[in-house]
């Protein structure tokens, strides 16, 4: 081959190469784009549910709130994700059968955290179970029963909304439940509290359960 057949065979080569990783580029970066709208990229999927653990931001997931009173400086807080009743939890939500508890796959269970003992009826939920001096953490799960709804507490403080172990949970209260006529768009809870009584509201679309508690030494 002469010195032309050389020059024109290099320069195809490196004309392919160019294309070849300009190729590779573009497939990698749309790799990480698909990636990162994923579910599996924020989470993980187990059984079809969103899981916990992931490192990216999943879009998905219902945003969080938070509702909190204060007895003598001291915090009782509550955080829920705000589960829209556009979402899937709600969709399943009136499924819920006796005995079981609502899930959220696409939020942490309700978190319990409180600086003081609380008495709901006859239950007593203290701080310090975790360790001493140091704020009780709790998770709350809506329960169906036969006659209406209960409130769960279970010390498993840091959990998803499907990981619900009945073997850990410590406490279960009435609650006072109603509809009301104005939906309310996402999960919602509320605290109030006075000296030391206090109530606890939750509400879903055309769903509400109230109880009342009280600071306990």
């Amino acid at each position: 081959m002469n010195s032309n057949g050389f020059k024109k065979w290099g320069g195809a080569s490196i004309l392919f190469g160019i294309l070849l990783f300009s190729d590779l580029g573009m497939l990698t970066r749309n790799s990480r784009a698909q990636d990162s709208q994923s579910p599996e990229a924020e989470h993980g999927q187990e059984n079809g549910e969103t899981q916990p653990g992931a490192r990216r931001r999943f879009r998905g997931r219902a945003m969080m709130g938070q509702a909190s009173v204060r007895f003598n400086l001291k915090e009782v807080r509550i955080s829920y994700g705000k589960a829209p009743i556009t979402g899937p939890d709600y969709k399943e939500f009136p499924n819920t059968k006796d005995g079981a508890v609502v899930r959220f796959t696409q939020a942490p269970a309700l978190k319990l955290r409180t600086a003081v003992n609380l008495k709901f009826g006859d239950a007593v939920i203290k701080e310090g179970n975790v360790a001493k001096d140091y704020p009780g953490i709790y998770t709350l799960w809506l329960k169906k029963v036969k006659d209406g709804w209960h409130l769960v507490f279970n010390k498993d403080g840091d959990i998803w909304g499907t990981q619900h172990d009945p073997t850990l949970d410590i406490a279960e209260i009435p609650l006072v439940a109603k509809k009301i006529e104005e939906p309310v768009q996402t999960l919602t809870v509320e605290l109030k509290g006075e000296e030391k009584k206090g109530e606890l509201r939750i509400a879903w679309g055309t769903d509400e359960w109230t109880t009342k508690f009280e600071v306990v030494d």
